[in-house]
């Protein structure tokens, strides 16, 4: 068995206290063959027995084969072989909790100071670390299977004010009091605060115009606002939590109506994201909440469509050109080249992106293709994280709504970055 750049870490061994461990990380006995060890971390195991906390070898057969660039925290008993030059011993790793720190499983990550960063070899290791991101970040390879990033995310924003309620409005010709503030929910993904809007004569009561645009029932339905929470329901443990709270708390894109009829917030991270709901969310994270604009912008946005101020503001500065035959396609969705592109060139110019770094990570992006130095930077910069396999990019897969908001926020972040003096990875 061959365990390359992998995390040993928080087992244990003899939990029935019966005075019979072995090793809480990694046991060899005489009927297993030898396992070579390169650029792992066996650290932080426990054996109650108090016998081998890390790794044994009871065969006394030399089964555990170190290749270098190994951390293995306790060697009590441990009889390890081979290359052992660039070992780091007796020390912690200094790992995080198993988390969902991106990626689609759950990982521990290295902390600050961990003896495992830039410690490892790039010899015969994998090119991505256990969450499909590219190595290294640093000056070398990380021991292990998490590879620190060399940007760290921003810390988390503090929720925004609560806004006091408006005062009531003066009573109508018929007597009526203030008609309040309305929440407007629905398939929509876009929505926001609005005063009450006059109610379509077509329509159930309970369903409300929406900029003066008549709406079916099923498509946005206005209630009484509840104070709103600063998270999505369906993100809690989800690999892109941090980044989608992130466009709701900062750029104030919202979410879903839920299935059951709730006005509870849902995101829906795993939907393909529409090419409206993408430059929307590129827009508002750029220029915050913008005003309708006086003309549509395409024959299929009208200047009342809920995206309309945000196609209006791409066709502005130039991010959105729109179809041959004139249509921008609102609903269709968007692939991960495409959305890569706008959301990249809606935070850097040309001559920024191209200045990265053109040595491919992914085998299914060629040199020749025109969205590659979009690719290159964003994997350089660690604003898009590789795809379904290791050492793909996908580029032609639909792009889901939680990878637009990874990507949109990481790309704001990144932007910042810049401006402040760094340059892309070269």
């Amino acid at each position: 068995m061959d365990l390359v750049n992998v995390t040993i870490t928080g087992n244990t061994a003899d939990n029935d206290n019966d005075g019979i461990g072995g090793a809480g990380g990694l046991y060899s006995d005489s009927s297993a063959s030898s396992t070579s060890l390169l650029n792992t971390i066996i650290s932080d195991n426990i054996d109650k027995s108090g016998y081998a906390a890390d790794c044994n070898d009871s065969s006394l057969n030399a089964n555990i084969v170190s290749n270098d660039y190994d951390l293995i925290s306790d060697l009590t008993n441990c009889i390890l072989t081979g290359t052992t030059t660039h070992n780091v011993t007796g020390v912690s790793a200094n790992l995080g909790p198993l988390a969902a720190n991106s990626g689609t499983t759950f990982t521990h990550a290295l902390l600050a100071g961990s003896p495992a960063i830039d410690a490892g070899t790039s010899a015969s290791a994998p090119v991505v670390d256990q969450r499909g991101l590219p190595r290294p970040f640093g000056a070398a390879f990380d021991i292990g299977a998490y590879e620190l990033e060399s940007v760290q995310p921003p810390p988390p924003s503090p929720p925004p004010p609560q806004v006091p309620p408006p005062p009531p409005a003066p009573a109508n010709a018929n007597g009526g009091g203030s008609a309040g503030i309305y929440q407007m929910f629905g398939n929509n993904p876009e929505i926001g605060k609005n005063p009450a809007p006059p109610a379509a004569p077509n329509l159930p009561p309970s369903t409300q115009e929406l900029h003066g645009a008549p709406q079916t029932q099923e498509h946005w339905v206005a209630r009484q606002a509840p104070i709103l929470q600063n998270f999505f329901n369906d993100t809690l443990s989800h690999w892109a939590k941090s980044e989608v709270d992130d466009v709701l708390n900062n750029c104030k894109v919202a979410g879903y109506q839920d299935a059951g009829g709730n006005f509870e917030r849902v995101f829906k991270p795993d939907q393909q994201v529409t090419r409206a709901e993408l430059f929307t969310m590129i827009m508002k994270c750029k220029y915050g909440p913008l005003p309708p604009p006086q003309v549509a912008p395409f024959p299929d946005v009208p200047a009342d469509h809920w995206a309309a101020p945000y196609v209006a503001k791409g066709v502005e500065i130039g991010l959105i050109q729109g179809y041959n035959d004139g249509t921008f396609q609102p609903n269709q969705p968007i692939t991960r080249a495409e959305a890569l592109k706008a959301i990249l060139l809606s935070q850097f110019t040309s001559q920024v992106i191209d200045a990265s770094s053109q040595n491919s990570l992914c085998a299914d992006v060629s040199n020749e293709a025109w969205y590659a130095k979009f690719f290159f930077f964003a994997l350089n910069m660690h604003i898009v994280g590789q795809g379904s396999n290791a050492g793909t990019c996908n580029p032609a897969n639909n792009m889901t709504r939680a990878e637009s908001a990874v990507s949109v926020d990481r790309a704001k972040n990144a932007s910042t970055v810049i401006t402040d003096g760094m340059t892309p990875a070269t």
